[in-house]
């Protein structure tokens, strides 16, 4: 079981470049690029409204251009599929200009699939015929190729945690959970730390260059003028929201990522860290602490799937967060429980509307409010199980909070996805 989950985590926990979702569309278009190969003169891309609309308002690295059209053409001409996530790297400006040139010529088609989570088409068409390729499940998982018609890959793994039972989380309970990350040889999880240098240092950047909606500068700047007080929680808020900004403003510069996205591993690494050295934990506590952010991260997501109406950056890394921060301070199992339960209590709403400056916020107000669940949880505050989506027992409460996000929030999706289409124009 141990080695299972430690495998998880190292599948789970990797850099990324920018955000996921437009390098995941340019992973799938050079991959498709490098199966047909010779020139390529047509691309269409055909992706779930879940990647559309966190891929329409995010800068690429390198570049000061947003949307899924530069994405395909960059993927296109320069894109190294075999940096996955950071497919991004080494883009230039020449690049650039030479991806607006293939787009005024029409090359590029996108489409809107009625599919769910991650799923991307790309098809291209060129002097050698045409090659197709399939991500499902998973933003760098392919799982078909096919070439003038002829299938050259396919893959039997549905990369869904919930279907593969080599690493199914769901089948344990958060007791369990805990005792394994207590157990963990600390030789196997530290690579964890990585999350922290590289998270921190975007945060840093962030700051320094007051980059995209600038929150974290602004909330820096309240500090500093005693409009808001400099405590850990505004820290921590700030803190996270930089790393944000940076990240959403499409700096060059990789963050580690969590279940597919950066913002969420932002969320479910910065407040472990910061608190961790407000704490003075030993760098064991913190390896673990971590640990449990990423898997408890993970549970939530394996309900409410890798992309969702749900802000799984918000909500899925908070309570992974807060579940850590309140066995970091020392909490039993049910105060662990309690801290998941004042976040899912409080948080559970909150949408997800694409990837955008405005992520920040979302990210800002989660970390906040998981060190006030782990604290509150600590003193003894949990939120009722007569309240609303909240069980008596916390693994009930995630499952509640996945059918919300899958399946209560169906409508949510559909209008938000209408809203942002008037912004574009998308053939659907």
């Amino acid at each position: 079981m141990h080695d299972e989950w430690i495998a998880m985590l190292r599948d789970e926990v990797r850099p990324a470049l920018g955000c996921t979702e437009p390098a995941a569309v340019a992973f799938t278009v050079a991959k498709a690029r490098d199966f047909l190969g010779g020139q390529i003169n047509r691309i269409r891309l055909s992706v779930s409204g879940n990647i559309y609309k966190n891929a329409l308002a995010v800068t690429i690295p390198n570049t000061a251009e947003a949307g899924l059209q530069m994405a395909v053409a960059l993927g296109l001409l320069c894109g190294d599929a075999d940096k996955g996530l950071q497919v991004f790297a080494g883009v230039g400006m020449e690049d650039v200009i030479k991806a607006k040139e293939l787009l005024r010529k029409g090359a590029v088609d996108i489409r809107i699939l009625k599919a769910e989570g991650v799923y991307i088409e790309a098809r291209v068409e060129g002097e050698h015929g045409w090659a197709e390729v399939v991500v499902s499940g998973g933003h760098t998982h392919v799982t078909r190729a096919l070439v003038n018609g002829n299938l050259v890959f396919r893959s039997s793994d549905p990369l869904s945690l919930s279907r593969r039972k080599d690493r199914d989380l769901t089948d344990y309970s958060l007791e369990e959970l805990i005792q394994a990350v207590e157990q963990f040889p600390l030789a196997d999880i530290a690579f964890l730390q990585d999350g922290i240098d590289m998270n921190l240092a975007m945060a840093e950047t962030g700051l320094a260059l007051r980059a995209g909606l600038g929150v974290g500068a602004g909330l820096k700047d309240l500090m500093e003028r005693g409009v808001l007080g400099s405590d850990l929680s505004n820290r921590t808020k700030m803190t996270v929201a930089a790393a944000a900004d940076a990240r959403m403003a499409g700096v060059d510069q990789p963050v580690m990522s969590t279940m597919g996205s950066g913002n969420q591993g932002i969320g479910a690494i910065v407040p472990v860290a910061l608190v961790a050295r407000e704490q003075k934990a030993s760098s064991e506590q913190t390896l673990r602490a971590l640990a449990l952010s990423h898997l408890l991260t993970a549970y939530v997501k394996t309900f409410a799937g890798r992309l969702s109406t749900m802000c799984g950056c918000a909500v899925a890394a908070g309570v992974g967060a807060a579940a850590a921060l309140t066995w970091l301070m020392g909490g039993t199992t049910e105060q662990v429980a309690g801290a998941v339960k004042n976040m899912i209590g409080n948080l559970a709403g909150m949408i997800c509307d694409g990837a955008k400056g405005g992520c920040a916020l979302k990210l800002s107000t989660s970390a906040g409010e998981a060190i006030l669940a782990a604290n509150l949880a600590l003193t003894g505050v949990s939120i009722s199980a007569k309240d609303g989506i909240i069980e008596v027992s916390v693994e009930e409460t995630i499952r509640n909070l996945g059918r919300l996000s899958s399946f209560g929030m169906l409508c949510t999706e559909e209008t938000i996805l209408a809203i942002m289409l008037q912004k574009e124009d998308v053939a659907v």
